[in-house]
């Protein structure tokens, strides 16, 4: 049964350990240096000596970092998370303005007076829209924590 939890060291490490052995340093001495066991330095020596480099072999059945099958949306969804974007529903309730708000308070003072006769023959409905799918009414906005109402942010 072959080892398989054996550490691969970086080629610069690597290099690094042949161009000191080259210059007459012992093994121990270079594994205390580059702080790595006389062991791995003793065979990085043999592997240079055996077939004149230590380039590392490529290994057909790991994937390569970026690769065909990685699609492009997931690249792009990741670096819009790195840059601190994150995909968020929109506010369902309204931005108030101070002109709307003005507006609002005038109305409710037009009624402020009214008797309990008044009140007793107003019928209160519930016009909301009524939706199957919530997504009919959610907009998805990209963009950071606590900047929801920045002029930036805001279409018109």
């Amino acid at each position: 049964m072959a080892r398989t939890s054996r550490r691969q060291y970086y080629q610069d490490l690597r290099q690094r350990v042949i161009k000191k052995w080259a210059a007459g340093m012992s093994e121990r001495k270079i594994g205390r240096h580059l702080d790595m066991p006389r062991a791995s330095v003793q065979t990085i020596i043999r592997l240079q000596m055996k077939h004149g480099h230590v380039n590392l072999k490529p290994h057909p059945s790991l994937a390569a970092v970026t690769s065909v099958t990685i699609a492009v949306s997931d690249l792009i969804r990741d670096r819009i998370h790195e840059a601190g974007l994150d995909g968020t529903s929109a506010r369902k309730k309204p931005y108030l303005n101070p002109n709307h708000r003005r507006k609002r308070f005038a109305y409710a003072n037009k009624f402020k007076n009214q008797t309990a006769g008044f009140w007793k023959r107003v019928l209160f409905t519930d016009e909301a829209a009524r939706h199957i799918w919530p997504s009919v009414c959610l907009a998805e906005t990209s963009r950071g924590l606590r900047r929801q109402m920045y002029q930036a942010y805001i279409q018109v």
